[in-house]
């Protein structure tokens, strides 16, 4: 079975909306686990973007590895960089700003 026809058929739906949950609900408890870990307190807002960054970049790293052991490519398609902006900015930056803060 062909990964696309795999996340199309209902098992693998559930299997990938699992995965992300469980991805997505241990994300608040490991990374305040670490900030204990590494001393940041509540006020070191930049510390806590800094390890934001780092993790970011890590998973960019190992999304590129998976990529390229599984043999797709990755390139930039004409036109997205605005849209990519937009959901990397109101989405994703403002999530973990007001995640930091809790």
């Amino acid at each position: 079975m062909t990964t696309e026809k795999f996340f199309k058929h209902p098992i693998g739906i559930m299997f990938a909306a699992t995965l992300a949950t469980l991805l997505w609900g241990s994300a608040f408890p490991f990374i305040k686990l670490s900030y204990g870990m590494l001393a940041i307190g509540k006020e070191d807002w930049s510390e806590q973007l800094l390890f934001a960054g780092y993790r970011f970049v890590l998973a960019a790293l190992l999304i590129l590895l998976f990529m390229v052991m599984i043999g797709k490519k990755a390139g930039y398609q004409r036109g997205t960089l605005l849209k990519l902006g937009k959901i990397g900015l109101f989405q994703t930056l403002l999530q973990y700003v007001f995640f930091i803060m809790a």
